[in-house]
């Protein structure tokens, strides 16, 4: 999906493992006001009875991210990326030719991607998390020369807990700390920032935000 108004930059917002494209869709209504915003489905994740099926492997969910940034990279004066959980694992290990990044409830560091591994492989032969394929990526390590801001629910104990770290690699001005759970659901009833009529407006707006400082 593509909201386009022929602006100069543009926002590519990335899905987590087990997530659908739906839920961003009113967050990409909110950005499309100042930038044009592309959201993606992920390989291996065709839904039956309301679970993925296929392979999702995230090696090749990262080099599938890069390859879309690419192929808009020339028609763009600068592309942002907004990734959610899985999500913005992938889109921080291919920030190449990116200008801005915006990580709600990331994994970045080898432990937690090693535990998402854990929960991805709980689903089933079919799904291949492909974690060997990054290596054993330490967040001291990570090369992230771009703005980067860091989004965490309060309600995420796992992300919560890496916090200072984030801090420490981002500066503290660049990590956020949201009320409640940002969080989604399969059904499409729940999306990022919004649950019914109720909608986070605090995090839509630092979204924006950002990306309008930076792109």
């Amino acid at each position: 999906l593509l909201l386009s108004g022929n602006r100069g930059s543009l926002v590519v917002i990335t899905h987590g493992y087990g997530g659908k494209p739906d839920a961003f869709i009113p967050l990409a209504e909110t950005l499309s006001e100042h930038h044009d915003v592309l959201v993606y489905a992920q390989r291996g994740h065709r839904f039956v009875k309301g679970k993925p099926i296929g392979t999702f492997h995230l090696g090749r969910a990262i080099d599938d991210h890069q390859q879309i940034v690419s192929r808009f990279a020339e028609d763009y004066d600068s592309i942002g990326c907004f990734g959610f959980s899985t999500g913005a694992t992938i889109a921080a290990y291919a920030s190449q030719d990116t200008s801005a990044l915006y990580l709600a409830n990331p994994f970045l560091d080898v432990r937690d991607i090693r535990y998402i591994g854990h929960v991805i492989s709980l689903v089933g032969s079919r799904v291949s998390h492909g974690l060997a394929s990054i290596g054993n990526p330490k967040l001291e390590d990570l090369e992230v020369v771009i703005p980067t801001r860091i989004a965490i629910a309060e309600t995420d104990l796992l992300i919560r807990n890496r916090g200072s770290d984030y801090e420490r690699k981002f500066g503290v001005e660049n990590v956020v700390l949201i009320p409640g759970n940002h969080c989604f659901n399969n059904k499409g009833d729940r999306y990022l920032g919004k649950e019914g009529s109720r909608v986070n407006t605090d995090l839509y707006d630092d979204i924006s935000k950002f990306f309008g400082v930076h792109l």
